[in-house]
């Protein structure tokens, strides 16, 4: 072949190997520009957990709380509790002989003292999800359900707790309260600062929905498998009409499947309402798994401008490279407190759930992190 046969086949493969390069610069730049879209659609908040959190000390805000017509546990009791509580958010310990009748042990095999927990380990990664219950999109509105989002990259596992929102617990700036009054007084970021203290989780970010991003990420969908039991049939009645059922399994829209993860006052109350929000959100993941990209551009189209989170670009880009993945990890239902470890109690006339946070925190880690 002569010198200049090669020159030009270089130059071909060089015009070529551009070709390909300004092609390739094309397509990531079109797809990072449709990923700047959807980001745009959102409400991004930056929380920075080293500035003071505003507080909010409207007195109306516990007038809103529920309360119960009887009267408050015996006052010795609730002395005890506030104090339990004020020991655990310090680090104070409990007495060696309590921890070691309990048969409690940390990872060495060693009894554990007061409400030790074990540190995060490294491949997982924590997110708060905040359902909210509000009027409009300006107000803020109460934190109906708070699950956090545990991504254990080393079990292939994503844990979803639910944490049950009248659990007692230290509020910053607040006092002892139920959990469901942080993010009322403080927003997200005073939620996060309270899990943080009380359940000593490092958790940092949070993606918050209303319910309208609920309905209308279900309604994309179509609907979603779920049996029902007879007295949840009674009491979602009429909004059942003309949904196709096969016996008790029940093929819930939008508004039925918002009002069956609602639902509060039938069964064992709010225990049972935190495993139907729970039981939604794997049906909603189990679709998920099976739309093709229209359905999901439909979805972000319908769902991103209710959600407000804290998550970076690099975050979501990460998660979102990741998702092929995850969409294969093991979904784990999970929520605190657990049976046999909380009291009940009524403290300033509401119904509360006082944890024995060191057992509660010693199984929590468990089932999170595989310890």
């Amino acid at each position: 072949m002569s010198a200049a046969k090669k020159k030009n086949g270089r130059k071909g493969c060089l015009i070529a190997l551009a070709i390909l390069l300004i092609l390739a610069a094309v397509c990531v730049a079109v797809v990072y520009g449709i990923f700047r879209h959807y980001m745009g659609m959102t409400n991004y908040e930056e929380i920075d957990p080293s500035e003071s959190i505003l507080i909010d000390t409207d007195p109306a805000l516990d007038e809103e709380e529920e309360t119960e017509s009887g009267t408050d546990s015996p006052q010795e009791l609730i002395d005890r509790y506030n104090q339990d509580l004020i020991d655990h958010v310090n680090g104070v310990a409990g007495s060696q002989e309590e921890s070691s009748a309990s048969g409690e042990t940390d990872a060495s095999g060693n009894g554990t003292t007061g409400t030790t927990a074990a540190a995060d380990t490294g491949g997982v990664e924590h997110i708060l999800l905040i359902g909210v219950d509000r009027r409009t999109q300006n107000e803020r509105g109460r934190s109906d359900s708070m699950i956090l989002i545990s991504i254990n990259h080393n079990t292939h596992k994503i844990i979803m707790t639910s944490l049950m929102r009248d659990t007692y617990v230290y509020i910053e700036g607040v006092g002892n309260n139920r959990i469901n009054a942080a993010y009322s007084r403080g927003g997200a970021a005073l939620l996060l600062d309270t899990i943080r203290k009380n359940w000593k989780v490092n958790v940092t970010q949070y993606a918050m929905v209303d319910f309208n991003a609920f309905t209308s990420m279900i309604d994309v969908i179509g609907t979603i498998p779920m049996t029902l039991n007879s007295e949840e049939i009674n009491y979602l009645g009429g909004l059942l009409n003309g949904l196709q059922h096969e016996g008790n399994l029940y093929y819930l829209d939008g508004k039925a499947a918002l009002s069956f993860a609602r639902i509060r006052y039938v069964g064992k109350w709010d225990f049972e309402r935190t495993e139907r929000q729970r039981r939604v959100l794997t049906e909603i993941v189990n679709k998920m798994k099976a739309m093709d990209l229209g359905q999901l551009s439909a979805m972000a189209d319908a769902v991103l401008p209710y959600v407000t989170h804290n998550l970076s670009e690099t975050k979501v880009l990460s998660l979102l490279l990741q998702s092929p993945q995850l969409l294969g990890y093991e979904l784990v239902s999970n929520r605190v407190p657990y049976d046999g470890m909380y009291t009940s109690a009524v403290i300033d006339r509401r119904s509360v759930l006082c944890l024995d946070w060191s057992r509660n925190i010693a199984e929590m880690n468990r089932i999170i992190y595989g310890q």
